[in-house]
C-alpha cells in the first residue's frame, strides 16, 4: 500500500497539461513600495518615497496564473478596460504563456486595480479603481459566447469577486451545458444563490457568516451551516478555509477537520486563489476529495510565506508533501 505523501506526490505529477477554464473577474494588483522617514505636514499620515513599483496578475487572472505554475493550462475568461491596467495585464498574461483569447476589452468601465503602498514591509494604504455593476448586455452575450466556444476543458472555476463579471445567467447556463465535469467557485458575500447545483464551494469563514447571518465561533456551529448551506444550494462538496485554523472539508455526508501547514506567515493574499487552484487541479488529476483538501492546505501553507498573490510551483509543493505530507494527513480527523 502507498504512503499518502507518495499518493499525494503523484496526483501532483498528474497536474500537467490539465485544462481548466477560469470565469471571473479580473484584477490587476499593483504593489507600491517605498520609504517612510517622515509625517505628512499636510496632515497626519506618513510621506512614503516611492523605491520601486511591481505589477502582478489578481483575481480570476490570479486564479489563471496558479493553475499554470502548477503545470496546468488555463483559459481565462473575463473584461479588462481599454486603459494602462488592461495593457499591463495583457503583457503579464503574454509573459506567464496563459491564453488571452477569452479576455475582452471593454470601453464602459476601467480595468480593476488595487493598489498596496507598502513601507518598511508593512501595508499602508490600498487604494481600489474599480466599478462594480453588471456588464452590459452585449459584454455578457460576448462573453458566454468566447466561454462556450469550445468544450475542451476538465472544470471550471468561477472566481466572484463582485465586480460585476459573473452573473445568475452565466452559471446556470455552465451548469445545464457540463453536468458531467467539476463546477468549481470561489464565490464573496452577496452571490451565493447564483451556484446552485455546482460541484463544489469553497468560501471562507467571513464569507459564510455572512450568508449564515451569524457569528460563527465553534466549529460545529460552522459545520451546521455548511451542511445547510450544501443541502440549500445541492452542492455535495464544501471545502470551508479558516486560515490558520485549517479547514474544514464536507464531502457528500463525510465531514473532515484538515489543520493547517503551520509555517511563519508573510501575507495571506492570494491565498484563496491558491486553494481552489490546487484543490480543483487536484481532483481532475485523480485525487479523491480529502486528497485534493490535503494538497491544498500544503499549498497554502507555501504561499502565505511569499509576499503578495505568488503561484506555487510543483516542485516546493512535493517538497512540502515530502516533509509535511503525512503529518498533515496525521492531523486530519473525520468528525462522525
Amino acid at each position: 500500500m502507498k504512503k499518502i505523501k507518495d499518493r499525494l506526490i503523484e496526483i501532483v505529477r498528474n497536474f500537467k497539461g490539465k485544462r481548466i477554464k477560469i470565469i471571473g473577474d479580473i484584477i490587476l494588483d499593483e504593489y507600491i513600495f517605498g520609504e517612510v522617514e517622515r509625517i505628512s505636514p499636510e496632515a497626519p499620515v506618513p510621506v512614503v518615497l516611492v523605491k520601486k513599483k511591481k505589477y502582478h496578475l489578481g483575481g480570476a487572472a490570479n486564479v489563471a496564473f496558479n493553475l499554470k505554475a502548477l503545470g496546468a493550462e488555463p483559459e481565462l475568461f473575463g473584461v479588462i478596460g481599454n486603459d494602462e491596467s488592461a495593457k499591463i495585464i495583457e503583457e503579464l498574461l503574454t509573459d506567464k504563456k496563459i491564453s488571452k483569447k477569452g479576455v475582452i476589452r471593454v470601453n464602459s468601465r476601467p480595468t480593476t486595480r488595487k493598489t498596496r503602498v507598502i513601507g518598511h514591509n508593512q501595508q499602508i494604504v490600498r487604494i481600489d479603481e474599480e466599478i462594480i455593476e453588471p456588464l452590459k448586455k452585449k459584454e455578457k452575450k460576448l462573453l458566454m459566447e468566447k466561454i462556450f466556444e469550445n468544450d475542451n476543458h476538465k472544470a471550471v472555476i468561477f472566481e466572484d469577486y463582485e465586480k460585476g463579471t459573473i452573473s445568475r445567467e452565466l452559471v446556470r447556463g455552465m451548469v445545464s451545458k457540463i453536468r458531467e465535469k467539476i463546477i468549481a467557485c470561489d464565490p464573496k458575500k452577496h452571490n451565493f444563490n447564483f451556484y446552485k447545483n455546482i460541484t463544489l464551494l469553497k468560501p471562507n469563514r467571513k464569507e459564510l457568516e455572512f450568508v449564515s447571518k451569524r457569528a460563527l465561533k465553534e466549529k460545529k456551529d460552522m459545520i451546521k451551516e455548511i451542511v445547510k448551506l450544501s443541502k440549500n444550494l445541492n452542492i455535495p462538496i464544501i471545502l470551508l478555509t479558516l486560515g490558520e485554523e485549517g479547514m474544514i472539508l464536507k464531502d457528500k455526508d463525510i465531514i473532515y477537520e484538515i489543520p493547517s501547514l503551520s509555517v511563519e506567515v508573510y501575507d495571506v493574499t492570494g491565498a484563496g486563489d491558491t486553494v481552489i487552484s490546487s484543490f480543483t487541479l487536484s481532483l481532475i488529476s485523480g485525487a479523491k476529495t480529502l486528497e485534493a483538501a490535503i494538497i491544498s492546505t500544503i499549498a497554502a501553507g507555501i504561499e502565505v510565506t511569499k509576499l503578495g498573490a505568488s503561484a506555487v510551483f510543483p516542485e516546493e509543493l512535493i517538497e512540502a508533501i515530502e516533509k509535511r505530507g503525512e503529518e498533515i494527513f496525521e492531523g486530519t480527523r473525520e468528525i462522525k
